[in-house]
Formats: structure tokens, sequence, C-alpha cells
């Protein structure tokens, strides 16, 4: 099986997608995907789903995808703008990750896993990230949490005032106690 053919059946790529090369890289302990859409494939618009065609791609983009065979894996994409005759010319979602993180929600799913069993500086230097990166991943985690957590007044609250950092720098926090939650984080 020639490596594009493996590549496209072990991460999924499905139509319009398709990998144009694989790079193995093994000094560097790197693979290098590159992938692209079919020509004439039309995009649904994200804001009204709206089937458009490509007006342009946006620069490269590299995403750190799950690790193959133990070599670091990055996945690189064009992704298309598309011109909507009621929104103008959007770049469509990728599905591969969020955006500015430079990551595919795989590989942040896992690095979850990972931060949840060790310490931030273990995940680092397993899988050989920076520190601003893996703490990135946790707080876009925490974000998307606190979207999807319901509202709701708390019958019972406890109050804490937390000192961090030098000097008289303090944090308020407001629990939720039933629940077991931070209520609010002034």
């Amino acid at each position: 099986m020639e490596e594009t053919a493996f590549f496209t059946r072990v991460l999924g790529i499905t139509r319009p997608w398709f990998i144009t090369k694989a790079e193995l890289k093994q000094t560097e302990k790197r693979v290098d995907i590159y992938i692209d859409h079919s020509s004439g494939f039309a995009f649904p618009c994200p804001k009204c789903q709206r089937l458009c065609s490509v007006y342009d791609h946006m620069k490269e983009r590299e995403f750190r995808h799950l690790n193959v065979c133990q070599m670091a894996t990055f996945i690189h994409v064009r992704l298309p703008r598309i011109e909507c005759p009621e929104h103008g010319v959007l770049q469509i979602v990728s599905g591969l990750g969020e955006e500015n993180s430079g990551m595919t929600y795989e590989f942040e799913s896992f690095v979850l896993d990972l931060e949840q069993e060790c310490s931030i500086e273990s995940v680092c230097r397993l899988l050989d990230m920076n520190w601003h990166h893996c703490w990135g991943v946790m707080e876009r985690a925490v974000e998307r949490g606190k979207e999807r957590k319901p509202h709701r007044i708390p019958e019972r609250i406890g109050v804490d005032e937390k000192s961090f950092a030098k000097g008289h720098r303090y944090e308020t926090l407001v629990y939720d106690i039933d629940a077991g939650t931070v209520s609010k984080q002034p």
C-alpha cells in the first residue's frame, strides 16, 4: 500500500479532501501530511449552510495530529474561503481543529486525557510541546465546559478568597455547594 493510501485510511480522510503528499522525516521523527480538496467542490457557508463556490484559499495551516508509529504527525492544509451571496467571503469550518489552536480535535482530546493523569510539565515532555500550548488546550476545554453549563441560582454558596502571585493579589471564588462546582469567578 502506498503512503498516501495508508494515511488516507488511517486518518479517515474523505471526499472532497485527499492527501497530495506524505513525507516521513525519520531523523526528525516527524510525518508531514499535505491535504487538498477536489476542484469544483462547493462548501457550505459557515453562517447559513448554503453551498457556495470557492473564492480563494488561506495560507497553509499546520495542525498537530496524533502520533503515527511514534512519530509526531502534522497535517498541512490551505483552507478555502467561499463567497456567499448573503454573507460575503468567509473561511470554511475546517473540521480539523479549533481556530488558531494548531491541533486537531483528536490530538487536543489526547492532551486533555494526559493532563488529567499527570502534570503539565510531564505532558509537555511526553509530547514534545511547549507549556503554553498544553495550557491553552486546558483553557479551551474549561471554556467549552462553562458554555455548556446551565445557568442556575445556587441555594447554598461558599465564598473563598485565594491569594496568588507575589504581593497582595486575591481572587474571590463563589462555590455552588450543592453542585460541587465553582459558580462564579469574577
